[in-house]
């Protein structure tokens, strides 16, 4: 299991293209999925908030290499939230831990 492998399990749930989850668009949907996906990544890999970041580098419009790392925190604080406080929320996120586990 890699970093790609969770992006691409992210975007097959949501029947979403990878590169539309990597581009700089601020469409409420991929900044959801972009969310899920660094969740995912911090709660299954052990890897750094910046490797996480970069795994967004055509986000980038300025060419730094993707997410920040405050932009990471956030990301994982938006979606621990919506955990508590969305039940489909969470169970969409069960159902992705569910897929990603089986990786």
């Amino acid at each position: 299991m890699n970093e790609e492998k969770i992006l691409q399990a992210v975007c097959d749930y949501f029947h979403e293209d990878i590169t539309k989850v990597k581009s700089p668009s601020q469409n409420g949907q991929m900044v959801k999925m972009r969310q899920i996906a660094i969740y995912f990544m911090d709660k299954k890999l052990d890897i750094t908030e910046r490797l996480m970041g970069k795994c967004f580098t055509g986000r980038s419009l300025k060419g730094s290499g993707g997410m920040n790392h405050s932009t990471v925190i956030h990301a994982l604080k938006t979606v621990r939230n919506q955990i508590e406080t969305d039940k489909f929320y969470a169970s969409n996120i069960e159902a992705l831990d569910k897929i990603i586990s089986a990786l």
